[in-house]
């Protein structure tokens, strides 16, 4: 009899659970960011991402969330120019 692969789901972290290693500051100003985005602030949310960025350039989870700021705020110029 063979026998059968055990499969083990993995759950994935909140983002805003994460933490940088050896770069407890950036954690904190990044969950500060990501917080900031979730109340709609995305002016403040930019501008802390930038910081971040600033001081860890390769962070995927700052560059991601800029990066959608950065989309939103053009999708909201195109239709503000479009009516």
């Amino acid at each position: 009899m063979v026998a059968q692969p055990t499969v083990t789901w993995f759950t994935v972290p909140a983002i805003a659970n994460l933490t940088v290693p050896n770069r407890p500051a950036v954690a904190t100003a990044l969950k500060s960011a990501m917080t900031t985005h979730r109340a709609g602030n995305l002016e403040a949310a930019e501008a802390d991402y930038r910081r971040v960025l600033a001081a860890q350039p390769e962070n995927a989870n700052a560059n991601h969330l800029l990066g959608s700021i950065l989309s939103e705020s053009e999708r909201a110029k195109k239709e503000a120019e479009a009516s």
